[in-house]
């Protein structure tokens, strides 16, 4: 089941559950919930260099509202059928066309590389990281455990945290980097090499750490280049709920209304205490 099937009321009771779950297995998890982290922003809509949030988007049947931006650069490639071109993503394209794309979104006149560094520039903007600032410790705790697949489960189960837009938009860039990676025997390409190239642009501390701070950030950098990697490898699993962990939680949904209606019962026998 993928996470925007559910009501807006299943998704913060779940969201709970997910960090009760993590904490109990010594992820750390910010208990701030995705609906306290709305930025506050009165700027016009734009695509480059504004919040997830307020970038334009479009309704898409399988991902939810995904930038139109992306949309756009991505059906360039399946249009062009250019995912076997050699260099995806690692060779420099121009910028200078940023100001076209942001006003029409006309791709007539770009070429593949153009549109691979757009798609790292539009990320790099990003006021808030994909990811998120307020999750990047989390997600850092959970590739380092000593068990190597319950890290992967965990950075899937901290992907359902992010903020709707965040993980509807994670869950489009993953799977679509999923299909470049396949064609790695004709653009050599690979899920590391896409996460080497990706990453800093997708998974960052913000303007958390100082920039003096370089032995912090180069120790970092292999975790992060490790997540991307994963998600890379793992995208038919980003935004999906395993079938154990609903389980679970339908469990405890049924356990909760029983206490709930149990309080109730036992209020109605007592007099009214003002």
């Amino acid at each position: 089941m993928e996470f925007f099937d559910l009501s807006f009321e299943n998704m913060q009771r779940l969201r709970a559950f997910i960090v009760n779950y993590l904490r109990r297995n010594r992820i750390k998890v910010p208990q701030k919930s995705w609906t306290a982290m709305q930025p506050k922003y009165e700027q016009p809509v734009r695509t480059f260099g504004n919040y997830l949030l307020y970038v334009p988007f479009c309704w898409t049947e399988n991902f939810g509202h995904v930038p139109t931006f992306l949309l756009r650069a991505f059906e360039y490639f399946e249009k062009n059928k250019l995912f076997k071109v050699e260099g995806i993503f690692r060779r420099a394209g121009s910028n200078q066309i940023l100001a076209d794309i942001e006003a029409n979104m006309d791709f007539s006149a770009v070429t593949i590389y153009d549109v691979t560094d757009l798609v790292k520039t539009f990320f790099r903007l990003l006021k808030e990281p994909l990811l998120t600032t307020v999750y990047y410790d989390s997600f850092l705790c959970a590739i380092q455990h000593k068990d190597p697949e319950f890290a992967v489960a965990s950075i899937l189960l901290l992907c359902l945290l992010l903020p709707p837009e965040h993980l509807y938009t994670l869950r489009y860039l993953t799977l679509f980097l999923a299909k470049v990676a396949f064609y790695s025997d004709k653009n050599g390409m690979t899920a590391r090499n896409l996460a080497l190239v990706l990453t800093p642009c997708i998974i960052h501390q913000g303007s958390r750490y100082h920039p003096s701070d370089i032995t912090n950030v180069a120790k970092n950098l292999m975790a992060e280049i490790t997540i991307m990697e994963k998600l890379i490898c793992n995208a038919k699993h980003v935004g999906f709920i395993p079938q154990v962990l609903l389980d679970a939680f339908h469990n405890e949904l049924i356990v909760h209304k029983k206490k709930t209606s149990l309080a109730g019962e036992i209020i109605k026998h007592f007099p009214c205490i003002s």
